[in-house]
């Protein structure tokens, strides 16, 4: 929790990304195996499974929507830098014009 709290909300959702889709896997409730009847078992399992992948997708559209803004901050950080007369310690601290993205670590 403490090494959450350091990182900056970009990096949070990568981690939160990282340990809530790496190990997603159909659950062995869903399995139907040959020869069995589909139960409701299976479909509730499935069912879950399915909310599972969803959010971890809505997880990677965020951080790829996040991956795009810092790689255009940047892009318009090394422009502004490009144009100034005398870039360093005079130049003014630059702020990113592209607005951020609207995503986050939201539980469903």
């Amino acid at each position: 929790m403490i090494v959450l709290n350091c990182q900056s909300s970009e990096n949070q959702i990568r981690e939160t990304r990282d340990s809530y889709c790496s190990d997603i896997q159909i659950p062995d409730a869903a399995r139907v195996r040959p020869g069995q009847r589909l139960q409701n078992s299976h479909y509730n399992a499935l069912v879950d499974h399915c909310a599972d992948l969803a959010r971890c997708l809505r997880y990677e559209q965020c951080v790829r929507k996040i991956t795009e803004w810092e790689r255009d901050c940047q892009t318009e950080r090394v422009r502004a830098l490009e144009d100034q007369w005398l870039p360093g310690a005079f130049t003014p601290r630059f702020k990113c014009g592209i607005p951020k993205p609207l995503c986050g670590l939201e539980e469903d």
